[in-house]
């Protein structure tokens, strides 16, 4: 048991530090090294064989939504589209008003950019 919970503790360490360096990579303006990290961590979540906490949730949400952001700026718009969507899958799963208001501030800026202006 205690194996397991080191297991869990190292994966928990090395997510928080990909998280960290994707973050600090975005605000250095290096997206697609903020991309590779970020899809090292959402692997990394994927590599958790026995469900997710809410604290992983949180941070799967979070990873979603600043690749969206990335594509948004790189005007990857289907991009965009299909990780909004995913983030949106998780603010429901966490039933946070907060983060399905981010979820649809997101899908309507997508909908402006490709010009969409009907619904």
């Amino acid at each position: 048991m205690s194996n397991k919970r080191s297991t869990e503790s190292s994966i928990a360490e090395g997510l928080k530090l990909l998280y960290g360096q994707a973050v600090s990579s975005e605000d250095a303006n290096d997206d697609q090294q903020a991309l590779s990290f970020y899809t090292q961590a959402l692997d990394q979540i994927e590599s958790i064989d026995d469900g997710t906490t809410e604290d992983i949730d949180q941070v799967q949400f979070d990873i979603f939504l600043n690749i969206c952001d990335i594509y948004i700026r790189q005007y990857k718009i289907s991009l965009a589209d299909v990780f909004v969507d995913k983030a949106l899958q998780m603010a429901n799963k966490l039933q946070e008003v907060e983060k399905l208001a981010k979820c649809l501030d997101r899908q309507g800026e997508i909908k402006r950019l490709k010009g969409d202006y009907d619904n």
